[in-house]
């Protein structure tokens, strides 16, 4: 039976020197927990109104392709979106598309290293 995990907080402070970084999680905890998810997807007997948790889970991924395509056309071109593969792991972040600072060129070549 599926159990969510407990919720934990920590403090988090961005760093106060020149040249120094922050990451949560590390990117070595960050691709754990990726394949965890992955794990848990996969090996999950749970059904929900007659449908697979799997099943669902790809479904939803389907719909969630659709809805981010279709809202980011709004804005910019998305030919390049048609190879992105709904089968293979999602990992999402958040900033808005046109403020830019060294902070999101550095969580930008994270999110890169993480795909990989």
């Amino acid at each position: 039976m599926f159990q969510p995990r407990p919720l934990t907080y920590k403090k988090l402070r961005a760093p106060a020197k020149h040249g120094e970084q922050f990451m949560s999680p590390e990117i070595a905890v960050a691709c754990e927990q990726i394949d965890s998810n992955i794990s848990t997807i996969r090996n999950n007997d749970l059904e929900i109104d007659g449908s697979a948790y799997s099943e669902l889970v790809s479904q939803a991924r389907l719909e969630f392709f659709a809805k981010a395509t279709q809202y980011t056309a709004t804005y910019r071109d998305t030919d390049q979106l048609a190879c992105l593969d709904p089968d293979k792991p999602t990992v999402l972040s958040g900033h808005q598309p046109t403020l830019f600072h060294p902070g999101v060129w550095f969580k930008n070549f994270y999110l890169s290293h993480l795909g990989k």
